[in-house]
């Protein structure tokens, strides 16, 4: 049975195009080193002066059954990420940061990550509207990047650990309802 985010992403994947049903099927049958290994070709795809192949690929962690348990994404050189990023699936943490990101994909907020997200020291300008989706269990972290404001929605950001902003450019504030931790500015 899908859940209510399976059900989101499904339509998400419909409408996306060229994100094939197939690829959250790989995600929702634990054969995650495939599915992975197709969002990593659509990263490279993305990013042509990407570190290569072999460096997103040697970031990954996976479970004897076969689940993606972290990936470290840290320093790939990655100045964008493909909307197929958002069916990932992680059972801990994920690593982006020491990119070049400046924006992510509308796809985003229904990435799955098991514990901490980390986007700190990019470039980020904007995050997509349907960030405010997102649900990060442990800390989220996009502290040093270049972001003036935030979309509306990002008030509604889940996390169970801290949410960490600090080093942006932010001249407003919005209340954080959702966020379990401490908010750094």
């Amino acid at each position: 049975m899908l859940s209510a985010t399976g059900r989101g992403m499904r339509r998400l994947v419909a409408a996306a195009g060229p994100i094939r049903y197939s690829l959250v099927a790989l995600w929702d049958g634990l054969d995650h080193r495939e599915a992975a290994g197709i969002v990593a070709g659509d990263i490279l795809k993305a990013n042509p002066k990407c570190s290569g192949i072999e460096a997103l690929n040697q970031g990954m962690a996976f479970a004897k059954n076969g689940a993606l348990v972290s990936w470290d994404l840290e320093g790939c050189g990655l100045v964008a990420l493909p909307e197929s990023f958002g069916t990932v699936r992680v059972e801990t943490d994920l690593l982006l940061l020491n990119n070049s990101l400046q924006t992510l994909p509308e796809s985003f907020a229904h990435l799955q990550v098991g514990r901490h997200l980390y986007l700190t020291r990019n470039m980020l300008v904007t995050l997509p509207e349907s960030i405010g989706a997102l649900r990060v269990p442990g800390h989220l972290s996009l502290g040093f990047n270049c972001l003036k404001s935030l979309p509306a929605s990002f008030a509604l950001v889940h996390t169970g650990g801290d949410l960490r902003l600090m080093f942006n450019p932010l001249t407003s504030w919005p209340q954080f309802p959702n966020v379990q931790g401490t908010v750094s500015k």
